[in-house]
Formats: structure tokens, sequence, C-alpha cells
């Protein structure tokens, strides 16, 4: 059985903060005064937790100018705000029609995409923001989360350890969902004692999540490293109880190799 991670939607709640970035630069204000002005208030708005009033007001601006992407890219994060994730990627798509050489406007289009489920169009964004700048290492992340959600389980790993590299290198915090996205793959690319090393490293904090335990339960059923098999069995029985609790189907064979009923 292949359980499909899509990690539950909790990976992208854990998202880093930049991935909802607002940034002060203009990109492609415009030569429209009103447009301009009605844009700015409602940065004023937003600024204060108007959330509402900023919303209609970038909404104005987008009427006076549908070709200010700053406006449609400010419009589609008031929509984020409120996980209304549809309008959020239409206007993030608005401005990226606009100019796709913004990188917090691709990001944030990667990361809706990602959120609703279209995976191969994620993809392509996620590229676009490595083609931006490829020292970058928000695209790779996009790229792995998108191709394991794929099942391209093989090159969502190089794309993770590729963003990882470069978190690294950029002496950037690694968030406990990049490590728990690394042992996941891990697992799922049968490196079985690298995905205990690192699942049990964010268990605190995913351990009631069905796919950390049925994962973490696999790993020790089936590391061959460990020559210890009873206690490997007893590990990897007590994870896979939760996880089955949890609602996760079980390989049969493994259920009673174990005698888990």
């Amino acid at each position: 059985m292949r359980l499909i991670l899509f990690l539950s939607l909790l990976v992208y709640s854990c998202m880093p903060i930049n991935s909802i970035t607002i940034p002060n630069t203009i990109y492609c204000g415009s030569s429209n005064q009103k447009a301009m002005e009605l844009f700015q208030t409602g940065k004023d708005a937003l600024d204060i937790g108007m959330t509402d009033q900023a919303q209609k007001l970038f909404y104005y601006a987008v009427q006076k100018d549908t070709n200010f992407c700053d406006a449609n890219y400010y419009l589609g994060y008031t929509y984020r705000l409120k996980n209304d994730w549809e309008h959020a990627a239409s206007y993030y798509l608005a401005a990226y029609e606009i100019n796709d050489s913004v990188p917090h406007i691709t990001q944030n289009l990667g990361h809706s995409l990602l959120i609703l489920g279209y995976y191969d169009k994620s993809v392509e964004i996620y590229s676009r923001l490595v083609e931006i700048n490829p020292n970058d290492p928000e695209g790779y992340y996009g790229i792995s989360m998108a191709k394991e959600a794929l099942g391209e389980d093989d090159t969502a790993l190089t794309n993770l350890n590729k963003s990882i590299d470069l978190y690294k290198e950029k002496r950037m915090r690694i968030g406990p969902e990049v490590t728990y996205l690394l042992g996941i793959l891990y697992a799922k690319t049968e490196k079985y004692n690298l995905s205990i090393k690192e699942l049990k490293g964010v268990y605190g904090k995913f351990g009631n999540q069905p796919e950390i335990n049925y994962y973490l339960g696999i790993s020790y059923y089936y590391d061959k490293s460990n020559v210890k098999i009873q206690k490997r069995n007893d590990n990897a029985k007590k994870y896979l109880i939760i996880a089955k609790d949890l609602g996760v189907e079980i390989e049969e064979s493994i259920l009673i190799d174990l005698s888990i009923n």
C-alpha cells in the first residue's frame, strides 16, 4: 500500500513566514493616480488589521488599473488571510501574468496552487521561481512538496535536499516541517535508517499525525541496519498501532507478522 502524504495541510500551515511575503517595494506601479491612492490606502488599512476594508480598496485599485500587479497581489493576499485559496490564487495568477519575474508573487502563486491540488501547475510555477533566483531555497522546497504529492518521491527528495543545502548555506532556520517531509521521503525511498533519525527528531511536534506514525513504523519494520530484530519489531509495532488507531490501513502481512489485531 502507498499512503499518499499530501501532508494533511499540516506542513502548509507551517510554511516559512516568507511564503506569505508582504513586500515594501512596488514592482509594477500604476500610472493611474486614483489606483495608486486606493492601493496605498489599502496598505495602510492592512497594516492596522482592517483586512475587509483593505480588500475593498485593493479591489477598487484593480478596477482602476487591471495591469497593476501589486494591487492584484495584495488583493490575493487578503483572500489568503481568510483561507480563501481559490480567490487568492486567482489574483496571484493575475499579478504573475502581468509580471512573472517577481519572486514573492511567484512563490505565493505556487503555494496557493499546491494547497488547491494543482500539483503539476505548482511545479511549473515553483520552477519559474528557481529560474528567477536559483539560490533561493523556497523554489526547490515548493517543488519537493508538489512532487511528493504527485508520487515522484525521488525527484521530491532531490529538490528537498537542494533546498536544505541552501538553507544551511544562507544560515536560514530549517523548520520542523522541512525535517518532517525529509523523513517521510526517506521512508518512501527506502532509506529507512535515515527516515527514523529525521522523524524521531520531530515526533514531539507531529506525533498526533497518522503519516508520521505509519512511516516510522514501516521504517523500523524494514530497517535492516538494526540487527536487534525484536527491538526493531517492538518499535514498528508501537508506531503502527498508533497509525492504525488513527485510521491508516496497514498491510495485512505486516499486521499478522507483528501480531497487531
